[in-house]
């Protein structure tokens, strides 16, 4: 049986800078809500929930990035 690709399994140029569009954007406005838009530095203990989210965006978009290169290089 043949299985599915999705497009995290193989991700085209354009889901690629849609991906890396979305996850720049987040970041900046989860640092920016963390920190309290850049008056003091972030309090990682008070927003525990939100750098676990940065942690994982990160690895999927990591994924999605060698998935991409992989395919790229075949």
């Amino acid at each position: 049986m043949k299985q599915k690709t999705t497009w995290v399994t193989n991700p085209t140029k354009t889901q690629l800078i849609a991906v890396l569009a979305w996850y720049t954007t987040s970041f900046v406005l989860i640092v920016a809500v963390m920190t309290e838009l850049f008056e003091k530095t972030p309090a990682f203990r008070e927003n525990y929930m939100l750098l676990v989210v940065l942690i994982f965006a990160t690895i999927a978009v990591a994924k999605i990035l060698t998935n991409y290169f992989k395919k790229l290089n075949n």
